[in-house]
């Protein structure tokens, strides 16, 4: 829901002096994204085919994706 959306994202934002959200474009991609930027923070949506990947690199867990995206922002 909106309400425990916006909670996490407070909780995440209070942690640290700046907040920059990277999230893979999908299904509820967009509204989350204006979410995010109507709380104030940055945020960024990349379409998961754009993400390089290493050749012969098949698993995809939600972790990998998450360490991907922080290190190419």
């Amino acid at each position: 829901s909106v309400t425990s959306m916006r909670r996490v994202i407070g909780r995440i934002a209070s942690r640290f002096d700046y907040v920059h959200f990277c999230i893979e474009a999908g299904p509820t991609g967009y509204g989350l994204y204006r979410l995010i930027r109507s709380l104030g923070h940055e945020c960024t949506v990349v379409a998961p085919s754009l993400i390089p990947r290493k050749p012969g690199d098949r698993v995809k867990t939600n972790r990998r994706d998450a360490i991907s995206l922080a290190r190419l922002l």
